[in-house]
């Protein structure tokens, strides 16, 4: 618990001094240290701008309450009990009890409006009026269910609907999936495919080359006597399992069947070679479809959120589709010891139209890459893979795995993934590895995160926890009289208003000369005058050497260094920085320069 009333007004000082502690650059090469306050605290969401909710013993001792929290001003939510369930609902809502009360983390008011229900009202009524207009369903006047689809923390909520489609007879002939928003704009996304290249053949010199877009169309392959293959493409029913979106796309996981249509009226004679260049028969991701008439393949798909210009029969379908196969650059799917976490994406499996995966498997997607991980053996396991495309083959490009132990994770508003481990919350840069961002006590062991600069982390039991914001609005008394503290300077690194950097000591006095960090260790150049950290060469004043400093960091670089300006190489002593001139044997490749 708090120990004294104006330690919510420490804590905000503290917490909003964060982001004005180092830039972006500067943290990559100096982790920041976050001090840690006294107080319990159960649960919290954090949210942009410093605002967050938390449940807590705050502002008075033994006061156990849920506070909204803006611009450093702490407000009681009365109808919301201490201990009640939080969780994150769409872009900027809080979900209490599942759905008892929702509270808007843009304003901090509560609603015993059940938000998620209405909602999933809204949309089902609104898809239910279009779909009664569209001839690819029937022009149906069925109820529609929706269900909402997973996506990231403090994302706009997406739904999931299945219509059936007819055909000119009307009559069923298959299923498609919908994906729509709150409001009802909707995507058929079975529809378009994006660009699939298939090759036929009905002898070594009798060939022919079409592309796929969409499934309902049928493209005209290699012909056979006066009968030409029909190719056509579909996603298998019920293979659709989505697995993340962003603000612009929806990411799914499903199965292409390309199949030549009218291979009995050929009698065998014609078949599939390559499917976007990949030869069927010498890649692992083909397997022959249920009546060997072609190929199955599994794909992530991305799929764009905005519609076409155009109409398939009145519905409406994705702009734009890109359909990922779930191999390398050669059409294989690589040993489950090189992808240990995707092998849990690439190993989903669909039956009897259910399409499902390994229940421990998790996803997310940051920056357009898929990050799959999982826990195993209390270590979060973590592998991400590049959707590339070259040529006619779109495909995974896995990247390495990272197996380790950790205390907590999560994810941000944009799908990053964050972890607490060994006192550092740290971001995995979805290559393999992970950045540390900020040093905190080391109990810690829950987290939330909007993004890197808003983030809260505590320790329950240990009653300790952190707020890390970028909000540098501290004016407030926060009622509390005690209030006198400032954030004009503080200890470590601080920026001027135009934009130089400087490091203070804990006593105040500003480092000037040479300053080795105490955190990331990493030596730095402070002007002997002002106390301004230097960038690119340096000239020491004190033994005359020349140096070079990070352009964007300001760390001093050791080895070889190419100027920016000449597009020079020079080599920096490893030991002490300093520019070699001279015979130089290199300590890499053993050669002198």
């Amino acid at each position: 618990m708090l120990k004294r009333t104006n330690k919510l007004t420490a804590l905000l000082v503290a917490a909003t001094s964060v982001a004005a502690i180092a830039p972006t650059g500067v943290m990559a090469a100096d982790v920041q240290r976050i001090p840690s306050e006294d107080g319990t605290v159960y649960s919290a969401e954090a949210f942009k701008d410093g605002s967050y909710v938390i449940d807590a013993d705050a502002v008075t001792e033994d006061d156990d309450a849920v506070y909204y929290v803006k611009d450093g001003k702490y407000t009681e939510l009365e109808d919301v009990d201490s201990g009640s369930t939080l969780s994150l609902y769409g872009d900027h809502y809080v979900s209490v009890d599942d759905g008892e009360y929702f509270i808007d983390l843009n304003t901090g008011k509560v609603t015993d409006d059940d938000i998620a229900d209405d909602n999933l009202d809204d949309v089902q009524t609104s898809l239910r009026k279009q779909f009664k207009k569209v001839d690819r369903y029937g022009s149906t006047n069925d109820p529609v269910t929706v269900t909402s689809i997973s996506g990231p923390n403090y994302g706009e909520v997406w739904y999931k609907t299945t219509q059936n489609v007819y055909d000119n007879d009307n009559k069923n002939v298959k299923d498609t999936t919908i994906y729509s928003d709150v409001n009802g704009n909707y995507i058929d996304a079975d529809y378009n495919l994006g660009s699939i290249k298939v090759v036929t053949s009905s002898s070594a010199s009798n060939t022919a080359v079409c592309t796929i877009n969409n499934s309902e169309d049928s493209e005209n392959g290699v012909k056979v006597g006066t009968t030409t293959a029909q190719v056509t493409a579909n996603i298998v029913s019920g293979s659709s399992y989505e697995i993340g979106q962003d603000d612009d796309n929806i990411y799914r996981l499903a199965q292409i069947d390309v199949r030549i249509k009218n291979a009995g009226d050929l009698n065998g004679a014609a078949s599939i070679q390559r499917i976007n260049n990949l030869t069927v028969d010498n890649a692992n991701v083909f397997s022959p479809n249920k009546d060997n008439t072609g190929y199955i393949f599994n794909v992530v798909q991305k799929i764009s959120k905005a519609q076409a210009s155009n109409t398939i029969d009145d519905a409406n379908y994705a702009k734009t589709v890109s359909s990922y196969m779930i191999c390398d650059k050669d059409g294989n799917v690589p040993d489950k010891s090189k992808i240990a976490a995707l092998s849990k994406a690439i190993g989903y499996t669909v039956n009897n139209g259910n399409a499902t995966v390994d229940s421990s498997a998790k996803f997310t997607i940051a920056g357009g890459n898929l990050v799959v991980y999982n826990v195993d053996s209390n270590n979060l396991v973590v592998q991400s893979a590049e959707l590339k495309t070259k040529g006619a083959l779109s495909y995974l490009d896995a990247k390495s795995i990272d197996d380790d132990t950790f205390k907590a994770y999560t994810t941000d508003s944009e799908g990053n993934l964050y972890r607490i481990k060994d006192g550092y919350v740290s971001e995995f840069d979805n290559e393999g590895d992970w950045n540390k961002l900020y040093k905190v006590d080391g109990s810690m062991d829950k987290l939330s995160v909007y993004d890197s600069n808003n983030m809260i982390v505590w320790n329950q039991g240990n009653e300790v926890f952190s707020v890390i914001s970028s909000n540098n609005n501290n004016n407030s008394d926060n009622n509390n009289s005690d209030n006198n503290n400032s954030n004009t300077v503080t200890a470590g690194w601080n920026q001027a208003a135009n934009g130089t950097w400087t490091y203070v000591n804990a006593d105040g006095t500003t480092v000037k000369g040479w300053f080795q960090s105490p955190y990331s260790q990493n030596w730095f150049f402070m002007d002997p005058t002002t106390g301004v950290m230097q960038t690119g060469w340096v000239q020491s004043p004190y033994s005359g050497k020349w140096f070079y400093m990070d352009p964007t960091n300001g760390n001093m670089l050791t080895g070889w260094v190419q100027s920016p300006a000449s597009g020079k190489w020079y080599f920096m002593d490893l030991a002490n920085g300093n520019m070699l001139t001279g015979w130089v044997q290199s300590p890499y490749s053993g050669k002198w320069y």
